[in-house]
């Protein structure tokens, strides 16, 4: 391969001169001018240059083999390597700052200030640090054979684990799209039942309606031949059937159009679906109806005297029942429900209710009075108000507590001795009321003159009974 030196250029031929040699300090590939302005350089006057292509048999002065040791000279001397920057020299030292084998020149000069010692001594030192590597390394290579072989166990086991996942994703998924497509044949179907029954009704109505337009058609031309043929005594001998037969015709039902048929067929995707044959616990959504809500037959659902007895601060629920508008329950949810509460005395601000869909035509409301008062309730179904609105609701105060919400009659009196509580809760040393830890105590804050644990509560205490803990 060839070197090129790149500190100067050959302009006879305008390109890079060959490299001839090397510094061993600068570790650069130099040709024969760049060699000799190197040892011309004060700074790089002392770096060793060392020809290209000198193998490591010549560095070592073509060092002979174990077994072929000149007689009469010593294996340390037959193993002896020159120094590549002053040939002249063996390699008897080894500096410990630069880890370098070095000749006594070297250590005088490029390694003057750094700790050196004989090359004998220093093999023994790093034979044993080698060796005690060697040692240490041992079992991590036992060691790495072993963990190989436990991550292809692994791998195997990894394999196997995603194989038997992937089947049963495999498997959810085809009984998944098999319910979805059963699912959709079923809406399918039963959109095709409800076209059915829906054109059966209307031509019965169709005929109906050609039987009663005959009958009229017959009535009118044999009245109008009668009125224009026939005397007065046959007119009047007729004139009770004729008066019959157009009673008939003009009868109410005969007249107006049967309101039982509609167009209302939609599909509600958000609503569940009932679950069919293929599935196994994973629910699938999208129903359809023919019912469609009703404000006019919708309402509030209570028992006789509920919405007489609202107090202030007590949670009031209520059930909103939607219908169609034939009366019968939806059997769906998904309608839209909006409320708006009020007092009457205080028709800007508004009181919050929470609207809970049941999902089978129900819908849960409930609110906490903040006060007493009349309040005015509006419900809107699909953005139409219901007729019954809006609903009163009379809310009443709570019958009033005579005693104090504290946790115990020792810290609210201030550890009076006379004091009592109606929870029953007593204290040793002479106390009357209860105290935390003691007998009787509830575990929580409560009122002292009826026991009730609930700060906003109608008081249970007799009228006149003597006055507790204040």
């Amino acid at each position: 391969m060839n070197l090129f030196s790149r500190y100067c250029i050959d302009f006879t031929t305008n390109s890079l001169p060959q490299a001839t040699v090397s510094c061993q300090t600068c570790a650069l590939k130099l040709c024969n001018f760049c060699k000799e302005a190197h040892r011309r350089q004060r700074g790089t006057a002392s770096h060793g240059i060392v020809r290209l292509g000198v193998g490591l048999n010549e560095l070592m002065k073509v060092r002979p083999r174990r077994n072929t040791v000149p007689p009469g000279e010593t294996d340390s001397v037959a193993r002896s390597i020159k120094c590549p920057m002053h040939p002249e020299h063996q390699l008897k030292l080894f500096c410990t700052a630069c880890h370098q084998v070095i000749c006594g020149e070297c250590s005088t000069l490029l390694h003057r200030d750094h700790r050196c010692t004989t090359v004998a001594r220093a093999g023994k030192v790093y034979g044993r640090f080698v060796r005690g590597a060697i040692e240490q390394t041992r079992p991590l290579e036992d060691y790495a054979l072993q963990t190989v072989g436990r991550l292809n166990d692994l791998t195997v086991r990894i394999n196997s684990r995603c194989e038997a996942v992937q089947r049963e994703v495999d498997a959810f998924v085809d009984e998944y799209v098999a319910a979805l497509e059963e699912h959709r044949r079923a809406l399918v179907t039963q959109i095709g039942d409800i076209r059915q029954a829906k054109m059966e009704m209307i031509m019965a109505q169709k005929l109906d309606l050609e039987r009663r337009s005959q009958n009229a058609r017959a009535a009118i031309e044999f009245a109008e031949e009668l009125m224009a043929e026939g005397s007065d005594v046959e007119n009047l001998l007729f004139i009770s059937i004729l008066l019959k037969r157009f009673e008939q015709c003009l009868k109410p039902s005969t007249r107006t159009l049967d309101s039982t048929v509609t167009d209302t067929v939609q599909f509600l995707a958000e609503e569940e679906a009932p679950s069919v044959r293929v599935q196994t616990g994973v629910p699938l959504f999208g129903i359809v109806t023919t019912q469609k809500a009703d404000p006019r037959q919708s309402g509030i659902e209570h028992s006789a005297g509920e919405l007489a007895t609202l107090k202030a601060h007590k949670r009031v629920q209520m059930t909103l029942m939607v219908r169609d508008f034939e009366g019968r329950r939806l059997t769906h949810g998904g309608i839209t429900v909006q409320a708006d509460l009020r007092y009457r005395d205080d028709d800007d601000h508004s009181v919050a209710i929470s609207i809970n869909d049941n999902r089978d035509g129900s819908y849960a409301l409930a609110f906490i009075p903040p006060r007493p008062g009349v309040m005015h309730l509006l419900l809107f179904v699909d953005g139409k108000i219901l007729e019954e609105c809006p609903v009163v609701l009379r809310i009443h105060k709570l019958r009033p507590h005579y005693g104090v919400y504290h946790c115990c009659t020792f810290c609210s009196t201030s550890g009076s001795k006379v004091s009592t509580c109606a929870c029953g809760g007593i204290m040793p040393g002479g106390y009357r009321g209860c105290g935390h830890g003691h007998e009787g105590h509830p575990g929580r804050r409560h009122w002292s003159c009826c026991g009730s644990l609930h700060e906003y509560s109608d008081c249970t205490a007799a009228v006149g009974k003597a006055k507790t803990a204040e």
